[in-house]
Protein backbone atom coordinates (compact mmCIF):
# COMPACT_ATOMS: atom_id res chain seq x y z
CA UNK A 1 0.00 0.00 0.00
CA UNK A 2 1.36 2.99 -0.75
CA UNK A 3 0.74 6.29 1.31
CA UNK A 4 1.73 10.39 0.17
CA UNK A 5 4.25 11.93 2.65
CA UNK A 6 4.52 15.44 3.00
CA UNK A 7 8.38 16.91 3.99
CA UNK A 8 8.93 20.58 5.18
CA UNK A 9 11.63 22.45 6.81
CA UNK A 10 10.34 24.05 9.67
CA UNK A 11 12.19 27.31 11.66
CA UNK A 12 14.22 24.96 13.52
CA UNK A 13 16.23 23.83 10.12
CA UNK A 14 15.37 20.53 10.81
CA UNK A 15 12.67 18.58 8.22
CA UNK A 16 9.47 17.40 9.45
CA UNK A 17 7.44 14.55 7.57
CA UNK A 18 3.84 13.56 7.93
CA UNK A 19 1.48 11.11 6.60
CA UNK A 20 -1.89 13.08 5.65
CA UNK A 21 -3.46 9.69 5.57
CA UNK A 22 -2.39 8.35 8.73
CA UNK A 23 -3.24 11.42 11.85
CA UNK A 24 -0.52 12.15 13.66
CA UNK A 25 2.04 10.04 12.43
CA UNK A 26 4.40 12.75 11.96
CA UNK A 27 8.31 12.16 11.78
CA UNK A 28 11.80 14.53 11.70
CA UNK A 29 15.31 14.09 10.58
CA UNK A 30 18.03 16.68 10.16
CA UNK A 31 17.98 15.84 6.17
CA UNK A 32 15.28 15.32 4.15
CA UNK A 33 16.41 11.52 3.55
CA UNK A 34 16.56 11.12 7.24
CA UNK A 35 12.91 12.34 7.57
CA UNK A 36 11.92 10.06 5.17
CA UNK A 37 13.40 7.16 6.42
CA UNK A 38 12.68 8.09 9.58
CA UNK A 39 8.24 8.52 8.76
CA UNK A 40 8.84 5.23 6.81
CA UNK A 41 9.75 3.30 10.09
CA UNK A 42 6.63 5.71 11.76
CA UNK A 43 4.19 4.72 9.06
CA UNK A 44 5.44 0.89 9.28
CA UNK A 45 4.48 0.75 13.54
CA UNK A 46 1.45 2.77 12.46
CA UNK A 47 -0.20 0.34 10.61
CA UNK A 48 1.20 -2.59 12.20
CA UNK A 49 -0.45 -1.21 15.60
CA UNK A 50 -4.00 -0.53 13.68
CA UNK A 51 -3.98 -3.87 12.85
CA UNK A 52 -3.48 -4.79 16.19
CA UNK A 53 -6.08 -3.41 17.38
CA UNK A 54 -8.31 -4.56 14.69
CA UNK A 55 -8.95 -0.95 13.42
CA UNK A 56 -9.40 -0.11 9.85
CA UNK A 57 -6.37 0.82 7.43
CA UNK A 58 -6.98 3.81 5.70
CA UNK A 59 -7.11 3.59 2.01
CA UNK A 60 -4.01 3.76 -0.40
CA UNK A 61 -3.35 7.10 -2.31
CA UNK A 62 -4.96 6.21 -5.83
CA UNK A 63 -2.74 9.33 -7.73
CA UNK A 64 -0.06 11.76 -7.12
CA UNK A 65 -1.32 15.96 -7.19
CA UNK A 66 1.60 18.87 -7.18
CA UNK A 67 2.93 19.46 -4.23
CA UNK A 68 2.38 23.14 -2.46
CA UNK A 69 4.95 25.70 -2.94
CA UNK A 70 7.92 24.70 -0.53
CA UNK A 71 6.48 20.94 0.36
CA UNK A 72 8.31 17.94 -1.13
CA UNK A 73 5.98 14.65 -1.45
CA UNK A 74 7.01 11.29 -1.92
CA UNK A 75 5.16 8.35 -2.56
CA UNK A 76 6.07 5.46 -0.17
CA UNK A 77 5.18 1.52 0.23
CA UNK A 78 3.85 0.93 3.66
CA UNK A 79 5.27 -2.10 4.88
CA UNK A 80 3.48 -3.62 8.08
CA UNK A 81 6.61 -5.84 9.29
CA UNK A 82 6.81 -5.78 13.09
CA UNK A 83 10.04 -6.70 14.64
CA UNK A 84 9.39 -8.74 18.09
CA UNK A 85 11.79 -7.26 20.02
CA UNK A 86 10.34 -3.53 19.69
CA UNK A 87 7.19 -1.68 21.27
CA UNK A 88 4.74 -0.91 19.67
CA UNK A 89 2.85 2.16 21.13
CA UNK A 90 -0.46 3.51 20.14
Amino acid sequence: MKYRVVIEPDEDGVFVAECPALPGCISRGKTRAEALANIKDAMTWYLASLKKHGEPVPPPINRIREPAAGRIHAVVQGIPRVDKQRACFR
